[in-house]
């Protein structure tokens, strides 16, 4: 399933081609090429940097959405992926952590009391990557979480 935008985002280029197509119009130009290192955007219609930023929103969630549409920036689909893998193993360990904590309230109070410090842990741990990923990703940066980051590189072919 492909999702194709019927009226394109307005940046340099659409609006050269645009120009250039309008009968009578006396600028009939190339659209400007993007000078090096400038940002190209991404096919979600947006810049790498916020389509980066975005797959770290809502976790995992949002990079399995980003995963799902964007299908030419390598750069967004490494965030994607190490928002899926790395924050989602993450999470999941907080709320196995937390679920077991409830579990071990009939067994033990120490264990009960060390299972939720464990799933406190992993949701401050969570919290801080999430902040340093998507503050990295909105600067352009690609900062590589410990463990994932290079499964996350070639997964999206980088």
């Amino acid at each position: 399933m492909r999702f194709e935008d019927v009226n394109p985002h307005a940046n340099e280029v659409t609006q050269a081609a645009a120009a250039a197509a309008r009968p009578g119009s006396a600028a009939r130009t190339a659209p400007a090429a993007a000078a090096p290192g400038a940002s190209v955007a991404s096919s979600t219609g947006l810049t790498p940097e916020t389509a980066g930023a975005l797959a770290y929103l809502a976790g995992p969630f949002s990079g399995a959405l980003l995963l799902i549409v964007e299908r030419t920036s390598r750069s967004v689909r490494f965030h994607a992926w190490q928002a899926l893998i790395g924050l989602g193993i993450i999470g999941l360990i907080a709320v196995v952590s937390l679920g077991l904590a409830f579990l071990m309230l009939i067994v033990s109070p120490r264990v009960f009391s060390a299972m939720r410090w464990t799933a406190a842990i992993a949701a401050a741990v969570w919290v801080a990557l999430w902040a340093i990923c998507l503050i990295q990703a909105y600067k352009g940066r690609r900062w590589k979480m410990p463990l994932v980051g290079t499964r996350a590189e070639r997964l999206a072919g980088l």
